[in-house]
């Protein structure tokens, strides 16, 4: 049975963090270089616990974009052998929910403003997933990002460590992923969209192949 745990205060909890590092290491091949700096940016999380092994994980933290907050989603991943199952979705509704009852409903001063997410991702799928249900920015188009937009993508490139690599006319990180097992070795594990002009616009802006 598959367990979804929420970890409000994650920068506390040096215990999962440490599981997180030793088991990412382990079964999705990140490098440490890579994302101890997001466990040491994350201020919540969510887990998926399969006999008590770690199976998928989610960080986020909030970011400020001119006078608006956002939820910064600094890595999702879920093991091979269970994606497809929801387990993402779940884990990143569950930070959402989180989020927006602490920093919206708990905090007055943001009772009236729009939340904003944001993230960062090579991978087509999730891309043509979020574009289905938000009116996201960049995609194909003559749409030009809002001030809180760009506001929101310079925090969060900064939040990813990767303020100096970041492009405001094309909103790429540059090499943000190249320690990352987000990128992929081989052409044939890039997992392309049913969406054709997603992937197109992909390719064209981060060169997958």
């Amino acid at each position: 049975m598959i367990k979804v745990k929420i970890i409000p205060d994650f920068a506390k909890d040096t215990v999962i963090a440490g599981q997180i590092i030793k088991e990412s290491k382990e079964k999705w091949q990140d490098q440490a270089s890579f994302l101890i700096p997001l466990l040491l940016k994350a201020e919540i999380a969510a887990i998926a616990l399969k006999d008590s092994s770690i199976i998928a994980f989610s960080l986020a933290r909030k970011i400020i974009g001119g006078k608006s907050i956002a939820v910064a989603f600094l890595a999702t991943r879920v093991l091979a052998e269970y994606r497809n199952k929801g387990i993402a979705k779940t884990l990143v509704k569950r930070v959402t929910r989180n989020f927006i009852f602490r920093n919206k409903f708990l905090d007055i001063s943001n009772w009236f403003k729009p939340v904003y997410f944001v993230t960062a991702t090579a991978n087509p799928i999730v891309f043509e997933s979020s574009r289905k249900y938000f009116k996201i920015y960049p995609f194909k188009g003559p749409r030009q990002p809002s001030e809180i937009e760009l506001s929101i993508a310079e925090s969060f490139a900064e939040a990813f460590l990767a303020k100096e690599k970041f492009n405001k006319e094309s909103f790429v990180l540059g090499e943000a992923f190249l320690n990352s097992a987000e990128f992929y070795a081989r052409e044939e594990d890039i997992p392309w969209s049913d969406n054709q002009t997603t992937n197109a616009f992909l390719e064209e802006r981060i060169k997958l192949k």
